[in-house]
This record gives C-alpha cells, sequence and structure tokens, in this order.
C-alpha cells in the first residue's frame, strides 16, 4: 500500500468543506427536503391507517350483528 496516500474522507466532511461558508443554508434545504419528503408520503400513511380502521369497524359490527341473532 502506498503510505503517501490521503485517507479516503466521507462523504460527510467532503459535503461540509465543499459547502463551507454556506453551512446553515446547506442544512437548512436538506432539512426542507426531507419535510417535503414526510409530506409526500403522508396521504399514503393515511390511507393505509383508514384501510385497517374500516377494516375493523366491519369486523366489529359482524361480531355485534352476530351478537345479535
Amino acid at each position: 500500500m502506498n503510505k503517501t496516500s490521503k485517507p479516503k474522507r466521507s462523504a460527510f466532511s467532503w459535503l461540509m468543506e465543499l459547502a463551507e461558508g454556506r453551512r446553515s443554508e446547506y442544512v437548512f434545504s436538506i432539512l426542507v427536503a426531507l419535510a417535503g419528503v414526510a409530506c409526500s408520503l403522508f396521504p399514503y400513511f393515511r390511507q393505509y391507517r383508514t384501510k385497517i380502521v374500516r377494516q375493523m369497524r366491519r369486523q366489529i359490527f359482524r361480531q355485534m350483528k352476530q351478537k345479535a341473532e
């Protein structure tokens, strides 16, 4: 192995060096991007939850109907 070669840097350290002087703006843009992803996924989680609640209601009403008969 060549002893004169530099050790590998992490991607994060490379990005922080690249964003030097504007780190706060860079971090803010990352947070906004993450919030955008979370907001775009919210309808899918909501729909899935609604589907589960609907299935639970059907099951409860079936049980109530069977007890009433």
